[in-house]
């Protein structure tokens, strides 16, 4: 008999959210045929304006005033005290007829806005079990509810966090981590020269990913400038994603000492990640799951401040990667990198114990035999 699973999702604060939804769904769909998975953005449903002020709001927090959304994120556990249950009450009003007529067998929940309401719907038996994926390295209160059966978490460690913190019991915390894409599990590592020359790369050069996520975030131009600088020759791929006024400004950027090849947006990073020696980035959830998975050092720029800073974290606190103020700083370790790659190994050693290429799999096998048991 097939089962029916709606992923509730939100593209508001990034794509990380709706991409391990997708990843999750894809992995489903080829373990189980049976398996039908409706991907949902819930705000759409509460109200069409929703989504659009709120992302909008979000932007321009997040370019003028960060350190306010800073200051809300590090206060979460108070205003998810004050509010979320508050905003339970009023979105469940807004969605019990969709899950009525939708009648799943299962909700799995990849962004923590309409938790609430589903974890009340959840209680009444209109939503028959309810489960989320947590998609950063760290774990706020918007996500607690006691009508949630499962919480898919990135790792051991944000499980033990879980647990005591909240006092959620270690059997409802399945740590196979944030889904990436099926093709992660599926990659066979190759030389990543002969990977190179498959691209159309340079196969010798030292091969660095600049990237800031799916929104071009971060001094991205100012850092390319500041890597033209370096006297090793260097092969520089650059991922500009949605922001086109971007790809256009970096694609004009000519050297003479360095390979640099622009992307803009591109829907799975595997092959482009997989020829680099190290990857430029902010610490978004999903980069960071995908650069661990292929045990990739990773160099942290202009972190968002709250869930990105709490990825920082977890990462600096673990050796798994390395941090800079500025671009010039960059250079000044990178180099020291460059001139010592045995620095870079011993990161990449390190990632061994954090990566899960096989996180969507490994989620779906555990959601699915969780679905076995609902009837």
């Amino acid at each position: 008999m097939s089962k029916k699973i709606i992923m509730m999702t939100e593209n508001v604060a990034g794509l990380g959210h709706t991409k391990a939804a997708e990843s999750l769904a894809m992995a489903l769909a080829k373990v189980d045929t049976n398996v039908e998975c409706r991907i949902i953005p819930m705000m759409n449903l509460v109200h069409p304006h929703v989504e659009k002020v709120s992302r909008e709001a979000y932007y321009l927090m997040i370019k003028h005033v960060p350190r306010l959304w800073g200051i809300l994120y590090d206060n979460e556990q108070w205003l998810s005290f004050m509010f979320k249950n508050k905003l339970a009450k009023l979105w469940k009003s807004k969605l019990e007829k969709f899950f009525q007529d939708e009648k799943p067998d299962l909700v799995v929940a990849t962004h923590a806005f309409c938790l609430g309401a589903a974890s009340l719907l959840r209680r009444e038996g209109i939503i028959p079990s309810l489960g989320a994926v947590i998609t950063d390295y760290g774990f706020n209160g918007f996500w607690v509810y006691p009508d949630i059966d499962f919480y898919i978490v990135p790792h051991e460690d944000i499980k033990e966090y879980v647990r005591k913190k909240f006092g959620i019991s270690g059997e409802r915390i399945w740590p196979t981590g944030i889904p990436i894409h099926p093709d992660f599990s599926e990659f066979v590592q190759t030389h990543k020269e002969e990977l190179r020359k498959k691209m159309d790369l340079e196969p010798k050069l030292i091969t660095i990913l600049l990237t800031g996520g799916g929104w071009g975030f971060g001094p991205m131009e100012e850092i390319l400038q500041h890597l033209l600088t370096i006297p090793t020759p260097l092969q520089i791929l650059v991922i500009t994603g949605n922001n086109t006024k971007l790809y256009q400004r970096l694609s004009k950027i000519q050297s003479d000492h360095h390979h640099i090849r622009v992307f803009g947006y591109i829907s799975s990073l595997i092959h482009v990640m997989a020829v680099c020696d190290l990857i430029i980035t902010k610490p978004g959830g999903l980069t960071t799951a995908e650069a661990l998975a292929l045990n990739i050092p990773l160099f942290i720029h202009e972190s968002i401040y709250g869930q990105e800073s709490r990825n920082a974290s977890f990462l600096l606190e673990r050796g798994l990667a390395h941090s800079f103020n500025t671009p010039k700083d960059l250079v000044y370790h990178l180099q020291g990198f460059i001139n010592d790659f045995s620095k870079l190994e011993h990161i990449r050693h390190k990632t061994n114990d954090y990566g899960k290429p096989s996180s969507s799999y490994d989620s779906a096998k555990r959601i699915l035999h969780h679905l076995q048991f609902l009837h």
